[in-house]
């Protein structure tokens, strides 16, 4: 029976999953099944491993050696291969030999929507659902029609998404789309939920993608505090708060507060051995430092325009992304996208943001 699922990371040798496939495989080296979990699962250590992609697309090609059509194989493959001919030509086979798969289907609505058309996105995903309504892949239906300003529709697979997890409380997008309906007072009630129920995942959607600010405005002073507000009495405070310190201010418009806020962002960065250089990015636009903002956005756009891997620079300017890094993993995420991006808009250089 094959395991599509599982969303955990880490590093490869940490992974239980990994270790019992890679036993599997020793036991027997023609399993090709094993084979091809192994190189989707390594795709999940991409921000924990070095080496990951040699090791993934090894055991891919081994599986598809073996057995030319097994679906989890070419998917393992079109994980790890970074962009180019090869993993569009994946992705093609892949539609061919599974066209009902909904796994492929919610696959090629990302690649859809990563590249910006999200009609076809949609309809991919929305062709997946009947397919495997146990995963009607509502969150991305969620946030693809929020995308689109099809908010009715977008409150419709919200709805859905809640009654799968349990939850009364439509979180962060049920939120967001109630503001962009004009419904302030479910907005509040969602808010309220948040903060009660979990109020660590108020920050926890993506704070460096600035896509759904718009809910903290409604934060009253004392609910404010609460969620960034000094930690525990001798704590010293986090990198993820004192990020979301500065991008609250900033969005709030109060100029002063925001400014303290980036440069203790800095100076939290510039005790680190590695400094972290996506947050020293933010930090440097935050200060309105533009000839540092945009040495490190102009080494970052070197990297994408590069032929291959080995063509690009084996160091960034400033700092390091962690232990493992990958250049193309990490450009391609939706992390990087949206923080280069506002770089640009930042200092009005906004045909090289767009």
């Amino acid at each position: 029976m094959r395991n599509r699922g599982g969303g955990a990371t880490g590093a490869w040798s940490d992974m239980p999953a990994i270790q019992w496939y890679e036993k599997a495989v020793e036991l027997d080296p023609d399993f090709a099944l094993a084979m091809a979990q192994l190189a989707r699962l390594g795709w999940q250590t991409r921000n924990h491993s070095d080496g990951w992609r040699e090791r993934a697309l090894g055991f891919a090609r081994r599986a598809l050696a073996l057995e030319p059509d097994l679906v989890d194989a070419r998917v393992g493959l079109f994980l790890a291969l970074p962009n180019g001919d090869e993993r569009t030509a994946q992705l093609d086979t892949l539609q061919r030999i599974a066209p009902d798969d909904p796994d492929i289907l919610r696959l090629l609505g990302r690649v859809q929507r990563g590249a910006g058309d999200l009609d076809a996105a949609i309809e991919s995903f929305q062709r997946a659902v009947p397919l495997d309504p146990l995963r009607p892949g509502a969150q991305g239906l969620t946030t693809l029609h929020i995308f689109t300003h099809q908010y009715d529709e977008a409150l419709r697979w919200n709805e859905q998404l809640m009654a799968s997890s349990g939850s009364g409380n439509p979180g962060l997008l049920g939120t967001y789309i109630y503001l962009a309906r004009g419904d302030t007072l479910r907005a509040r009630a969602g808010i309220d939920g948040m903060l009660r129920e979990r109020p660590s995942g108020f920050y926890g959607t993506d704070h460096f993608q600035y896509l759904l600010r718009l809910p903290e405005r409604l934060l009253g002073r004392e609910e404010r505090e609460m969620l960034l507000g000094p930690g525990p009495s001798g704590r010293p405070p986090s990198l993820g708060r004192l990020t979301n310190v500065a991008i609250h201010e900033t969005a709030m418009g109060r100029t002063d507060a925001a400014r303290a806020a980036w440069q203790a962002l800095r100076t939290y960065l510039d005790s680190r051995e590695r400094p972290l250089r996506e947050y020293l990015a933010l930090a440097y636009m935050g200060l309105d430092d533009r000839e540092a903002a945009l040495e490190l956005a102009g080494w970052w756009e070197d990297q994408i325009s590069a032929e291959d891997r080995g063509e690009a620079t084996a160091e960034p300017p400033q700092g390091q992304v962690g232990e493992g890094w990958d250049c193309r993993t990490f450009m391609n995420s939706l992390t990087f996208c949206p923080i280069l991006a506002r770089i640009y808009t930042h200092f009005g250089l906004h045909d090289r943001a767009i």
